[in-house]
């Protein structure tokens, strides 16, 4: 797993992406900015994109698309624009207590937010859960690695957006990174639906 996409380990994690591209395998990245720790951002900047270049599924957080200078006049903006700068076919973007967003390669976006109040207890791996939450709701549905490259039905995609989110809640009321099972997020979009807005 990459923690961070280090200038420093480029060498071998960009051949690594475009071969598991070429074999057809459906890549997800994280852009998982880390900033604190890269003392030439301009690089790191470049690098991370270049990496979200072999993606098929971008995820994204609001501080990720700030720290990547992306035009745009809010996040959902810069989303679109990564989205459109990549081959991606679909981008998942987290906004924190603003829920979250999923935009696809034909030009749809899906928002959702939790209804009821979190008590946010750790924030530590929230969006590897979040994440998570995604990949597994894909493998659930059976989705292809092009998946959002034409127009997707609403329910599937409130489907993901609604099991990453649960996933992400789980893990901020615990204290410290304790992703949450499956039975756990199941039960939560059950009994905790999401708001959805198109």
């Amino acid at each position: 797993m990459l923690i961070r996409l280090s200038p420093d380990d480029a060498e071998v994690y960009l051949p690594w992406l475009a071969a598991q591209r070429q074999a057809g395998r459906t890549v997800v990245i994280d852009a998982n900015l880390r900033p604190s720790v890269m003392p030439n951002l301009d690089l790191y900047r470049r690098h991370v994109l270049t990496a979200l270049h072999y993606a098929d599924v971008i995820k994204a957080s609001d501080e990720d698309l700030t720290c990547l200078n992306l035009p745009g006049a809010d996040a959902l903006a810069q989303a679109k624009n990564l989205l459109n700068g990549s081959r991606a076919s679909l981008l998942a973007l987290t906004r924190g207590a603003a829920g979250a967003a999923l935009l696809t390669r034909s030009g749809q976006v899906f928002t959702a937010r939790e209804t009821t109040p979190v008590t946010v207890i750790d924030t530590v791996g929230a969006g590897d859960c979040f994440l998570a939450g995604l990949v597994v709701a894909m493998l659930e549905q059976g989705l292809a690695a092009d998946w959002g490259s034409a127009e997707v039905q609403v329910p599937i995609a409130q489907n993901l957006l609604g099991n990453a989110i649960a996933s992400a809640t789980l893990c901020v009321m615990r204290r410290g990174c304790v992703p949450p099972s499956r039975v756990e997020v199941l039960a939560r979009v059950q009994q905790f639906p999401c708001v959805f807005g198109l």
